[in-house]
């Protein structure tokens, strides 16, 4: 959530464009994905097992829709700051 929280004030104090904010969001986003998901990967392989394998599905679906989630608040934030630009 830090990591979020930080990445907003910095598009409101430097993006200069909508499209530059959209692409800095999607760089975080990405690099929170990518992180979580080895994560998951590397434990799965260790255990083998299908208890874990459940849980890294339900665990992916919720990080799926955690992402989704602040992606929408991010496309709040843009229209909001088209509607104060225009």
């Amino acid at each position: 959530m830090c990591i979020f929280m930080c990445s907003l004030l910095y598009l409101n104090l430097f993006a200069e464009t909508v499209s530059e904010c959209a692409s800095i969001f999607e760089h975080i986003l990405l690099f929170i994905w990518q992180l979580v998901g080895g994560d998951l990967h590397r434990k799965q392989i260790a255990t083998n097992g299908f208890f874990f394998q459940a849980y890294t599905t339900f665990v992916q679906m919720c990080l799926q829709k955690s992402l989704l989630f602040l992606s929408n608040i991010f496309l709040i934030f843009n229209l909001i700051y088209v509607m104060q630009t225009s």
